[in-house]
């Protein structure tokens, strides 16, 4: 048994075992093989082999807490340069 939420995408050759779940938009590349269990986010996208017991997100795929990790960084990337471009300006760089 698996869930395919809406607009799900699966490419050619792809092998799902058992208890898979994919997030609406979700996209599995070409002979994808994913491991039991595992669950990728709407418009999470990948390829290769997935390995099960586990919760993804993004595109290319990255475990669910590594996501929230780099979205948090993602986000402070404006003020990031900020304080880089001050830090080279009393640098002389």
């Amino acid at each position: 048994h698996c869930i395919l939420c809406g607009a799900a995408a699966l490419g050619g050759s792809v092998t799902l075992e058992d208890w898979v779940v994919l997030g609406g938009q979700a996209s599995l590349a070409h002979a994808t093989h994913v491991e039991k269990k595992a669950r990728l986010g709407g418009l999470s996208g990948a390829s290769g082999r997935v390995a099960g017991n586990e919760t993804y997100t993004f595109a290319p795929i990255v475990p669910v807490r590594e996501g929230h990790r780099i979205w948090r960084y993602f986000r402070r990337l404006p003020e990031i340069l900020k304080r880089l471009r001050r830090i080279e300006a009393r640098l002389g760089m």
